[in-house]
This record gives C-alpha cells, structure tokens and sequence, in this order.
C-alpha cells in the first residue's frame, strides 16, 4: 500500500516512513527491560543520557529506512511501467479500432462491431442497413486548395456524420473519402430513403476554409446485412454496387441494393424510386414525336421527350421533381423501349447544361447503353450549348467529345439572332444541327432566299451535318423542307405525339425505305 502524504516521490514516502518504523521499534525494543519497580520516566531519563541507545535509534532508523526507501522505489518503478503499460495498451487498442484523422471508428472497428449480429438470426431477417458512403470531387479540393483543406473537410464531415446518427446507429470511415454508417436493427426500403435523405442534407453542406466556401457533395449506396451466412464482406460489396449506380444521379445520388447473401444483385436507384412514384401518381409521362426524313416522309425515328403534369392545364399538382431525376429517368425509360424497336429506327433525348456538367455521364450513359445490347450510332444527344453561358463547363467538353468518340451524334440548334453563324457551325463538336423552320423561313425571305438554301445546303455537305427541322407544322414549311432532301423534320406535318406503345406499334410497321412491313394487330 502506498502513502498519498507529501512528499509527492514514493521513495521518499517509504524512507520517512522506514526511519519513523526503525525509531520506535528500538524503543519499543528498549522498554521492554524496564526493570521491575522502576518508574517509567525515571528509565526514559537514563536512556536518554545513554550514548549507547541514542546510537541504536539512529541506527535502527537510518536502517529501516533505507530498506524502506529501497522497497517504495521498487515499487514506484512497478507502478510506472504498470501505467505505462495500461496507456500504451489503450493507445494501441485507440490506434486498432479508431480513425486517426477524424475519431471515427475505422474497418476493424466496423467488423468488430458486426461481428456480433452476424449469424445471430435466419437469413430472411435484417440485423443491420450498411450506408456506404463517398465523397463527389475529393480529388480536386485537394488539387485545389490543399491537402489541409481536405482534411479539414473529411473532419467536419465526420462530425456532423456522428452528430446525424442516432442511439442505434454508428460511423466509421474505411479510408480516404469512403464512410460507413451501420444502422442496426430491422429496417426496410422505405424507412431508410427518409434517413439518407437526412443525412444528404445534414452531411453535405459548405465547408469554410480559410476564406473559401467548398461545396461538398457525396454519393450512397445501402444494402441490408441478413442473418444466416451472410456476412459484412457480402454487405460492403451489395453496397458498393449500389453505390456505383448512385452516382451522378443528381439530388437523389443515393441507390438501394436489396438482394441478399448468394442472390443476384437487386438494385433500385433512388431515381427509380422517386420517377416511379411520380408515374404511378401520373406526375410523368414520356412522348415521342415522329422524325421524318424531309420529303419523302419516310420514318427515322423518333424525339423523346418527358410531359410533366402541370406542363398543361388540368387539375393534377405541379410536379417538383428535380431535372435532372427525370433526365436519368427518361434515359433508361427510352432505353428500355428500344429494344422493341427496329435497329434502323434513332432517339433524339436532349440533356441539359446541368447534366453534361456532371464527371462521367457519358461513360455511364455508354454503358447502360451496351448493356442493353443496342448501338451507340442510334442516339442522338440534343444540347444546346447557349445554356451553358459564361460558366466553366470542361466536363460538359469532356462528355460531349466522350459521346462522339463512342458512336452517339450530337445535335444542337445553329440559329444565332436569327441569321446561321457559320463559324460557330463550323467550331462547334456537333453532327446534328437542329434549326426552327419557321426562323430559317424569315431568314430565307427575299430575293436571295435561294442562296441562303444553297448555302446552307452546301455546308451541311461539306461539314457532314444532318439538317433537323423542327416546328414544320404547315403544308409552306413542309414545302420549305422538301428544299433538302437529306434533312430530318418534327412537327405536326411529321405526326402528332405518341406514348411509348403507340410508338413501338408504328416503328413495327416499316421498314428502313418506308415500306409497310407487316399489318399489326393491337
């Protein structure tokens, strides 16, 4: 047992108390042969006086104290290393199972904490939802402002990510700009499309540092952990695909997997889930307009486009869907009825500044493409460059020159105030120039109309571009377009809108030269 008395150093606790135990042991010693009848004070007198039993006590003390003083500094060096022991293990135990930028838990943190619900219940029961998350453009806010501001954005992001999470729910980050957010217990599809929501728009706000505003956004990708023999591994991995299909899919960048340990992979988007909640309310209808060859009236193929309720008068609610949810979902619905349609037939979509701004939309694009066993020489992407301003718009290059390099046609409008900008024609990255009849009508008035034709014919040659008409809704702008035989035209003289149904039955009748094929019943 240790003396908490000063002095604050152990060995010298222990010879004080040593030469103390010494001292009164020899006149303990001592006073044990008092002789019989003799008074006690009487006998401390002569003891006193005594040289020999002063020496005994100094003796005694300094004896014992020393041995003492020589037992407390054995001790105190047990005692140190003891606590030296004890800080160097929760230092290594922190060092194992905590992030050393951010707090949070780190991987063996998180299988150390899963290790406990797998196996623990059948394999139809959910123990855990497991959040992976990413942040968008880690890359270049390092780039751009430096490795302390990335740091300063991964530790921010951290805390609010744990201050987010509730009693039963817990973050850790795997690495780099990768975070994990393990939500025990039961939970389903439709109570966690809520959470994610929350976590979005508490997680991913602005960052200031020094004196810069970075805006942070992020990715995520949710799967369930089964019980049975499913595992962590297997729940990481449903994830991460989940969480590649998020990606670029603007407000809602967040996607479900719920297929389990050894099923196929079940993805859902939360896209998909917002677009087919707002289809089954009626909120959003695709329609195709027929594209006609100028002339001949022969059919191309067809312009997709979405018709939102609210667009048009009637009773049902505006829908509040963000642009780009229904871009990602116009793309796969058009994708999806292509496949029905013959291969000669092509899709115009067009895409806004917004989406082509976004890194990688046309790989992704490429690949649902491929997927879905189809040519990339069917597409046709409308963009009208004039949207994008005086903004930076690199990625918005990058993508547009990605799309040609893989077969798809770019398609953008060439009427500038009203007169045909050749040299922004001739600059611009596009294969399809799309132009308002009835503007290119005006312009084309007068006695030198014919050569404003001429020209304008001579240069889609020479540049190699398909003319697209639009708006050629009267038998004069007909007539106008029937001047270039190899030009393409949408309007009502090319047909009214079709829904998905009515445009597969039409596309089943002729053939690439405009002959009826077959009758089609339906």
């Amino acid at each position: 047992m240790t003396l908490n008395i000063f002095p604050s150093s152990m060995e010298a606790r222990y010879a004080i108390a040593g030469s103390a135990i010494g001292a009164l042991t020899s006149l303990v010693c001592l006073s044990a042969g008092i002789p019989v009848g003799h008074g006690l004070l009487n006998f401390f007198d002569s003891l006193a006086n005594s040289l020999l039993f002063n020496a005994a006590i100094v003796f005694s003390a300094l004896t014992f104290g020393y041995v003492a003083a020589r037992a407390g500094r054995r001790l105190d060096q047990a005692d140190r290393l003891l606590l030296a022991e004890r800080a160097g293990v929760v230092e290594l135990y922190r060092l194992a199972y905590q992030d050393a930028l951010t707090g949070l838990g780190n991987r063996h943190a998180l299988k150390r904490d899963t290790a406990t619900l797998a196996g623990t219940a059948d394999q139809e029961t959910t123990l855990a939802a497991v959040i992976l998350m990413d942040l968008d453009g880690f890359k270049e806010i390092n780039d751009t402002f430096g490795h302390d501001a990335g740091d300063e954005v991964l530790s921010l992001l951290a805390g609010r990510l744990r201050s987010a999470c509730d009693f039963d729910c817990r973050a850790y980050r795997l690495g780099g700009d990768e975070f994990v957010v393990l939500a025990e217990g039961p939970r389903d599809v439709a109570g966690m499309e809520a959470f994610v929501r929350m976590l979005s728009t508490k997680v991913f706000r602005t960052v200031h540092h020094a004196g810069a505003e970075i805006e942070t956004s992020g990715s995520m990708g949710i799967s369930f952990l089964k019980g049975g023999n499913d595992t962590l591994s297997a729940a990481l991995k449903r994830a991460d695909v989940a969480l590649y299909r998020a990606k670029g899919e603007g407000e809602f960048r967040h996607a479900f997997n719920v297929g389990g340990a050894g099923q196929p992979d079940a993805t859902v988007s939360g896209v998909q889930r917002v677009a087919k909640q707002a289809v089954e309310e009626g909120r959003l209808v695709v329609e195709y307009r027929p594209v006609n060859q100028a002339g001949t009236a022969v059919l191309r193929g067809f312009s997709a486009s979405v018709v939102r309720s609210g667009d048009e008068a009637g009773s049902r609610r505006s829908c509040d869907i963000p642009g780009l949810v229904i871009e990602e979902w116009l793309l796969d619905r058009v994708i999806g009825d292509m496949r029905n349609w013959p291969a000669h037939l092509t899709v115009t979509i067009a895409l806004s500044a917004q989406m082509l701004s976004r890194k990688g939309v046309a790989n992704r694009l490429g690949e649902r493409i491929a997927q879905a066993g189809l040519a990339p020489e069917r597409f046709v992407i409308d963009v009208d460059f004039r949207a994008f301003g005086d903004m930076a718009h690199s990625s918005a290059d990058d993508n547009v020159a990605a799309l040609r390099a893989m077969g798809i046609r770019i398609c953008a409008a060439d009427l500038v105030a009203g007169v045909f900008d050749r040299a922004r024609a001739a600059n611009s990255p596009v294969d399809c120039w799309r132009i308002d009849i009835g503007r290119l009508r005006r312009a084309a008035e007068g006695p030198s109309g014919r050569e404003v034709s001429k020209s304008l014919s001579i240069f889609a040659d020479a540049m190699r571009l398909e003319l697209r008409f639009e708006a050629v809704d009267t038998p004069e702008d007909l007539a106008f377009a029937a001047r270039f035989s190899h030009a393409t035209l949408t309007g009502a003289s090319a047909g009214p809108a079709l829904t998905a149904d009515q445009a597969t039955y039409l596309a089943a009748r002729f053939g690439p030269n405009g002959r009826r094929l077959r009758k089609v019943v339906g």
